[in-house]
Parts: C-alpha cells; structure tokens; sequence
C-alpha cells in the first residue's frame, strides 16, 4: 500500500511539474514537491479513515489502546494469583499426605484395640455361661431342699399330734388310775395293765421325743443347707450382675470404639478425596483452564413458600441438576462414576464437629420445608475449578420477596444529548453500572456473586439504539429514566426499560 501511494504521488508531482504551476510564490519545483505530500497524506488519511470504519479491530486497536493494556494487566496479575494458589494447594497436599499418615496409624491402633475388646467379651461371655450352669445346679439343690424341709415339716406336725394325743391317753389314764386304787381294789389287775400300758405310751412317748429331736435336728440342718444355698444364689446373681456389667460396659467401649473407627474411617476417606481432589486440581491448574473461581456463583433455584419434605427434597435436587449443567456446559467432567458437581464435608471450626454432605443437604431442607415466602436456593463454587474435574459447592439460603413492580422507577440520571456517541457510551455504562446497579443492590436484589454479570446488564444492541434515539433529539439535556420491565424478585434477572423525558 506505502508502494501504491508514494507511486500515485510520484505521478501527481510530475504532471504538477510539467505544468509549472506556483502556489503561495513558490516555484514551480517546490510547488511539486508539495502537491506530492499532499496527495500523499490525502490517500493515507483515506485509507485510514475506511479501515476505521469497515475494520472493528483496527477501531479498537486504535481507539481502545488503554483498555486492552489495562486488561493485559488484569490478565498477568490473575496468572501470578494462580501460581500463588497452586504453590498454596502444593503445601495443603504435603499437610494432607501427613494427616493421612497419622490417621491410618490411629486407625491400625483403634483396631487393635476393638480386636482385644471382642476378645475380652469372648471370655466374659464364657463365663456367664459356667455362672449360669452354676446357678441352675443350685436352684435344682435348693428345690430338693425345700421339698425335704417340707417333708420333715409335715412329718414333724404329724409326730407333735401324736405326741399330744398320747399325752391326753396318758393323763386319762393316769386319772383312771387314780379313781380306779382309790375306789375299787378289785381293780388292781386293770390298774397293773393300766401301768404297762402307761409304760408303753411313756416309752412311745419317749421313741417320739428322740424323733422329734432328730426331726428338728433335720430341719434345722436343711435350714442351714438353704441358707447356704440361698446365700451362693445371691453370690452367684451378684457375679452375674458384675459380669452383665462388665459387658456392658465392654459393649459400650465396643460400640464407641466402633463408632470412633467409622469416624475416623469417615475422616480418612474425606482426606483421601481431598487429597485426590487438590493432586488433580494442582496437576490441571497448569494444563487447563479456569471455569469456575472462587466464590462463584454457578446456579440458583427460586422456591415457594409452604413445601413438604418431599417438595423441599426435589427442589434441592433440581438446583443441583442445573448446578451439573452449567458445569458440564463449561467443561466440568461428565462420567457416571463422579458427579460433575458435589458437596464437600468439612469440619465446623466452632464445634469441631464433621459436617457430611448428607448432614448439609438435611439443613437445607430443613430450612425451606414448610417456610412462609419465597426463598432462592444458591450454589457457589467453594474452590477455583480447572475444566476436567468435579466442582465442590456450597449451598446457601436467601430470602426473596418482590423487589420491583412493572414499570417502577429504579435510577434516573441527566444525559447531554449532543455529546459524541463514545461519551454517550461512556456515560450510559456508567449510569447502569453505579446508579442502577447500587439502587438494585439497596433495593434487596440478589446479584451474580463473583461474575461478570451485572444488575440490569443491557446488550449492545439496546445500547446502540438508546444512543441513536439521544442523538435524534433536538435537547441539550435529557432526563433518562430506568425502570423495571416486569415484576421482579430478589433472585430474578433484572429486566430493564428507559424512558427519555426533555
């Protein structure tokens, strides 16, 4: 092109030499040389002018310098922030590799422990076997003695009635006796069989008196058997009841012991993940790019007022589904074994206590079952997201009411309507971006959380028309007014419409 233009030049100058024209009193020679550079600059002015205006690219090389230096700025100081958090990622994995060491060695120990636990409870249920076996030996012994202290007493009741019947005979006899020397020597014969036969009963008396002893002596030795008895039963149930004690209390140490190694198991699979997770972050934070940052939003869900859990659990459900999408649709990874987006458990600082995704995804429907008005369910990214991998998400619970009606007033502003349309461009960016965008926010509105998107964005088309219609008016000043296109709440896009009032 330089070769074209200075050849066009050269032509110019040789037919203004020819003619031997003299402008301003030059000579004809210099006014030549001077056609020449004017032709020149004439047909460079020209074909700068039809670049700029047939080539976008060459407008904003020329015209936007400053902003694609500003933004290469951006650009080197976001690579320096990301080599700082992959050295910091590289350091959390060393931390990582070591609290697994530790952990699995806790476990092996735990192990141990619940293995001597199971063989202690072995040895104590052996011997709540051989107690019992004991027991069952003297409560037998113990019911044979109370069937032979039963059999004596019985036998000791019917030897006092005959004891005493013989002592009544007796004394009847003797008192016969009596009457009969007293009144009839006749009867000395009957008194004689009268005394033989006090004799007998004397001597029956006395056979009875050394049963009787014998028997009490029996009775008071099965007494004693069953005291004894009774005292080795309640030795007995005492050591039963330690021994059930001691089981349960091993039982309890088992079951926390059991509990314990499914936490700590619970940990160590969480670090394992966690593990995995940074080794892959820090392998494609080099390799691949950047999808979501930290802190960003990656999708949202309105909820009504007044769900059951079944509701509640389907709403969470589906945020997580457009959550996947929107990750997927960025270059997130999409298998059937690992989940394009996930919640991570962690460990609440304040309690200490580890937090599940299960415990998590509880919380949520907790708070939104049966809740009056609507809310917004969000997900952000927890983490800077590389493409290829899972995103880990936290979920968060917003309220959101009506913000705006159809056509209410958000932010107005004054615009000159006979500037340029890159200060109109400037201006009106500017209105969007501080007055409308700070009055939303004001307002309640729910932004984007670390995003390019903004509160009543517009697009370009809308803004080349906005312009073209300030430009048409005859006004110096214009009144432009912002308002809103629809009834919007807290969590919805924010539809814009302008009025222009002179």
């Amino acid at each position: 092109m330089g070769g074209g233009i200075a050849y066009l030049a050269d032509i110019v100058g040789k037919k203004l030499g020819k003619k031997r024209l003299s402008v301003f009193g030059l000579r004809p020679r210099q006014t030549a040389a001077l056609g020449t550079v004017l032709v020149g600059v004439l047909i460079t002015s020209f074909t700068i002018a039809l670049a700029l205006l047939f080539s976008k690219p060459m407008r904003q090389a020329l015209l936007h310098t400053e902003r694609v230096r500003m933004q290469l700025a951006k650009d080197q100081e976001d690579l320096q922030n990301l080599e700082s958090e992959v050295k910091k990622r590289s350091d959390r994995n060393t931390t990582l590799a070591k609290t697994n060491g530790g952990l699995t060695a806790t476990i092996a120990d735990r192990q141990a422990k619940l293995l001597d636990a199971q063989t202690k409870l072995a040895g104590l249920n052996a011997n709540i076997k051989v107690l019992q076996s004991k027991i069952g030996i003297v409560n037998l012994k113990l019911s044979r003695g109370l069937v032979a202290f039963n059999t004596s007493q019985k036998a000791l009741q019917a030897t006092n009635i005959k004891l005493s019947k013989v002592q009544t005979d007796l004394k009847a006899n003797q008192n016969k006796l009596t009457y009969v020397v007293a009144d009839n020597q006749d009867l000395e014969k009957k008194s004689i069989d009268y005394v033989r036969q006090n004799e007998k009963l004397l001597a029956l008396q006395k056979q009875l008196g050394t049963e009787k002893a014998k028997l009490e002596a029996d009775l008071t030795k099965i007494k004693h058997d069953v005291e004894g008895l009774e005292e080795a039963k309640q030795a007995n149930l005492a050591e039963i009841e330690r021994t059930k004690s001691e089981l349960t209390d091993f039982q309890n140490q088992l079951s926390n012991a059991k509990a314990e190694l499914a936490t700590t198991q619970a940990q160590l699979d969480q670090a394992t993940m966690r593990l995995e997770q940074f080794r892959s972050i820090s392998e494609v934070a080099r390799t691949q790019q950047m999808i979501f940052r930290a802190n960003q939003e990656v999708a949202r869900y309105e909820v009504k007022d007044g769900l059951s859990v079944k509701n509640a659990t389907d709403a969470l459900q589906k945020l997580m589904t457009n959550a996947g999408r929107a990750a997927q649709s960025r270059g997130a990874i999409n298998s059937r074994r690992t989940p394009s987006v996930l919640i991570v458990s962690y460990r609440d600082p304040q309690t200490g206590e580890f937090v599940t995704p299960e415990m998590i995804e509880r919380r949520i429907v907790r708070q939104i079952t049966g809740a009056t008005g609507y809310k917004v369910l969000v997900a952000v990214s927890t983490l800077n997201a590389f493409r290829g991998e899972a995103v880990s998400l936290e979920i968060s619970v917003h309220p959101d009411p009506l913000v705006y009606t159809k056509g209410q007033l958000i932010a107005e502003t004054v615009i000159h309507g006979n500037e340029s349309e890159d200060a109109l461009l400037q201006e009106l960016g500017g209105f969007l971006q501080d007055k409308v965008r700070a009055q939303a926010l004001k307002d309640g509105m729910i932004p984007v959380s670390n995003s390019d998107v903004s509160l009543g964005q517009v697009t370009p088309t809308d803004l080349l028309q906005i312009i073209d219609q300030l430009r048409r008016t005859d006004h110096m000043f214009i009144r432009f007014e912002a308002r809103a296109a629809r009834n919007t709440r807290a969590a919805d896009e924010l539809k814009l419409e302008f009025r222009q009032k002179s």
